[in-house]
């Protein structure tokens, strides 16, 4: 009797394997998940699979059985990091000579800015924790779509706050702080 089994146990079973590391089994999983993702996008009015790959990296999906929730939870992990950078910035850690430091570089008007951009991330954030609570897909769908149709408006901050830290830390000298190395 031969046991059959359904491709997201199949899939889990053979990411435990070598068989994972053969091309052709690998790109048939892709294939597969963007198959099954642009079914679930076409239910929901989900973006295009290329645009919110690029974005947000979830190609490396394809054995999650609830896919929604893990392209949210990927969505969460970005907009969290780039909350992280924008908390230091704003609230810097008085123990961080970078965090410090970043702070200084920037006037007030990149910090309200950077304080506007870190209210709509977080809104953002809270919505997913929202929608995280029920995990109905019609709820989850709904966030992605959100945050896809707002993601390129952060770009240009985001770009533009990075860029100013940049250049801050490639003109600095060093020469004229009094550094004592305490550790």
């Amino acid at each position: 009797m031969m046991l059959v089994l359904p491709k997201q146990q199949t899939y889990h079973i053979l990411k435990n394997t070598n068989f994972i590391n053969n091309p052709n089994i690998r790109n048939q999983m892709e294939k597969d998940f963007i198959k099954r993702y642009n079914v679930i996008a076409k239910k929901y009015h989900l973006p295009d699979y290329d645009y919110i790959d690029s974005e947000f990296e979830i190609y490396s999906l394809e054995e999650e059985k609830y896919i929604l929730r893990a392209i949210r939870d990927r969505i969460v992990s970005k907009i969290d990091d780039y909350v992280k950078i924008l908390e230091d910035i704003l609230y810097p850690d008085s123990s961080s000579y970078s965090s410090i430091y970043e702070t200084r570089v920037l006037n007030d008007e990149d910090k309200d800015k950077i304080l506007r951009l870190h209210q709509k991330l977080m809104i953002l954030l809270r919505t997913a924790l929202y929608v995280s609570v029920d995990n109905e897909d019609q709820d989850t769908a709904k966030f992605i779509t959100e945050v896809c149709s707002q993601w390129d408006s952060f770009k240009p901050q985001l770009k533009d706050t990075a860029d100013k830290l940049k250049k801050a830390w490639e003109s600095e000298t060093f020469e004229s702080e009094n550094i004592n190395y305490l550790g």
